[in-house]
């Protein structure tokens, strides 16, 4: 993959996100759903799938093992890389990323507030899947937090590519995008600012900055 691809993650009511997915069309690289499984997302995907062809989506599995293969199974086209939870088995792993791939979908390993990321990490790599996710900083209170250190360590236990959901500001992004991210996932930091394309634009802007400069480092 070509650089860091920016998805923002849209609220669950289908109206509200395929309007917000309107709005974002001209600088969200692909858009994700935060809903868990369950009929009512496929639609909503099937909706912003039909009206942005071009632009990957993603949508989260069931935690179990057993809920994400069946989940996988139904998605006929309609997301293209799937945010499953990290408390897997290797062998699970394994069996739901040949299904994966089989259907043409990204697996992303959510280890976000899990023990022992880095080991778990270390394990789940022999399954080879696409990518490992972490959350790195919520806001609270008009504030974040930003922790990238479990990032370092996954990356140097597992040697996989890490996708980062951060809903920060743009100033930070040169931290965040050191570790070269497959995907930087955003959520309110875009859908609920007073103007999400300005907040989208600005983003979108400094990870391509950042990138330019770092191109040959």
């Amino acid at each position: 993959m070509a650089g860091t691809l920016l998805q923002v993650d849209l609220p669950e009511a289908p109206g509200e996100a395929l309007h917000l997915a309107d709005l974002l069309r001209d600088y969200a690289d692909g858009f994700g759903l935060s809903g868990t499984g369950g009929e009512e997302v496929l639609e909503a995907a099937g909706a912003l799938r039909a009206r942005y062809p071009g632009k990957p989506i993603c949508l989260r599995a069931p935690a179990t093992a057993e809920g994400a293969a069946a989940f996988l199974a139904c998605l006929a086209g309609r997301a293209q890389a799937l945010r499953v939870h990290g408390d897997i088995t290797v062998d699970a792993l394994r069996t739901l990323r040949v299904a994966a791939h089989e259907h043409q979908v990204r697996l992303l390993v959510d280890l976000t507030g899990l023990a022992e990321a880095a080991e778990r990490a270390r394990r789940l790599s022999r399954a080879k899947p696409d990518a490992f996710l972490l959350e790195v900083a919520r806001r609270e209170a008009g504030r974040a937090d930003l922790d990238l250190g479990t990032v370092a360590a996954v990356r140097e236990a597992a040697d996989r590519p890490v996708a980062i959901a951060a809903d920060l500001e743009p100033a930070v992004m040169p931290q965040v995008l050191r570790f070269r991210p497959e995907r930087l996932i955003v959520g309110r930091t875009v859908t609920g600012a007073p103007d999400p394309p300005r907040a989208a634009n600005a983003l979108k802007a400094r990870i391509e900055a950042v990138q330019r400069l770092t191109q040959f480092f």
